[in-house]
């Protein structure tokens, strides 16, 4: 287990956090937060309340999506436990739950001493550690943004997840590394070869192109936001 060096690093994630007031209203963190004194974090690092309402944590997506081993999901939900075995304070973010039950919201560590305001992000944190990764379909920006940033750093220290093979940042030019990726979120790095424009979509080629490399697909208010 990577618990300890996870925990040493969140100390840090919560104190830079702590010391970095936000000059303006933040947009990630609702004003109406409810707190969870017995959440439980479970192998897919939901949180579990009291009341019977299950969480699912807004942006982030469970290692167990993708892998299959539950020594190393119950690894990962046990370094959870540390942070959610303080009181947490959760933000609904949608009233109606999914077809597993589950509510979406965000999640923050309410720490004693620390203002509403500057409650840590659960999701930054355990994303920031290694703990799993961004989901892009179940934020919002500039929420999402922050999670991305936090992915970014734990990629390049190395912690948690990325140092595990199935989760390796994927190379455009080698078309054999997509095998059983279809339907996956995932991390490719490559060049772009070519650009093509079609009727309201605009394709970007990575890799060595052809119909085995990837190749990005933007459609118009996408390609207006990159411009």
């Amino acid at each position: 287990s990577c618990c300890s060096s996870n925990l040493r690093f969140a100390a840090a994630f919560v104190a830079a956090i702590a010391y970095c007031a936000p000059a303006l209203a933040d947009p990630c963190r609702p004003a109406r937060l409810d707190v969870a004194r017995d959440a439980v974090a479970n192998e897919r690092l939901e949180l579990e309340l009291s009341d019977g309402r299950v969480i699912r944590l807004a942006g982030v997506e469970s290692p167990l999506v993708r892998r299959a081993d539950q020594a190393a999901m119950q690894s990962a939900a046990d370094d959870l436990a540390l942070w959610t075995s303080t009181p947490i304070s959760v933000a609904i973010l949608k009233d109606q739950p999914d077809r597993w039950g589950r509510l979406e919201g965000r999640a923050f560590i309410a720490e004693k001493g620390y203002a509403p305001d500057l409650l840590p992000s659960l999701s930054e944190a355990i994303i920031d550690a290694g703990l799993a990764r961004v989901d892009p379909l179940t934020e919002t920006r500039p929420c999402l943004d922050r999670l991305y940033l936090a992915e970014q750093r734990a990629r390049s220290a190395g912690r948690g997840l990325w140092t595990d093979p199935a989760f390796a940042v994927l190379d455009a030019s080698r078309p054999e590394e997509f095998k059983e990726k279809a339907g996956a979120v995932t991390v490719v790095e490559g060049r772009v070869v070519s650009v093509r424009a079609g009727r309201g979509v605009t394709f970007v080629n990575l890799g060595v192109g052809g119909p085995q490399s990837p190749a990005l697909t933007l459609g118009r208010e996408a390609l207006r936001s990159m411009q």
